[in-house]
């Protein structure tokens, strides 16, 4: 992402997990006492305590092709999604998930909160299990 966009999405990031209602946020382990980490080249939050599992990382400048973040519905499963549905709808990321569209709802919903400037789709998944030639 480019400068704009990386601001445009920390803008909204903050706006996320500061909606009423939010699951407690770590930084970067399940057990650690940081809020969530947000700068200039990538965000890291999990859920804390037992409402962890594994940590979602989005960095400005992608390491690799392929990143995930299992959650177990965790309670900050939907703030996962919500992101996912923000990446997906400005071009960044193609998403997948081993949870369907139900599993969806409240981080579409969310997400759509955070950025409303984002046109973020009614199904962000969509597509994901197109072959490629």
């Amino acid at each position: 992402m480019d400068e704009t966009e990386w601001a445009a999405f920390v803008t909204g990031f903050e706006r996320l997990i500061e909606q009423p209602g939010t699951p407690p946020l770590c930084k970067v382990a399940e057990d650690h006492p940081e809020p969530p980490h947000i700068d200039d080249e990538y965000i890291s939050f999990n859920g804390v305590g037992d409402d962890g599992h594994e940590n979602m990382v989005v960095n400005r400048t992608p390491e690799r092709d392929f990143e995930f973040c299992k959650t177990a519905h965790k309670p900050y499963d939907y703030l996962v999604t919500a992101v996912m549905s923000y990446l997906a709808a400005i071009g960044v990321a193609n998403v997948s998930s081993d949870g369907d569209l139900p599993d969806w709802q409240k981080g579409i919903s969310a997400a759509r909160q955070a950025w409303p400037d984002a046109n973020i789709p009614d199904d962000p998944l969509a597509g994901e299990d197109d072959d490629e030639d």
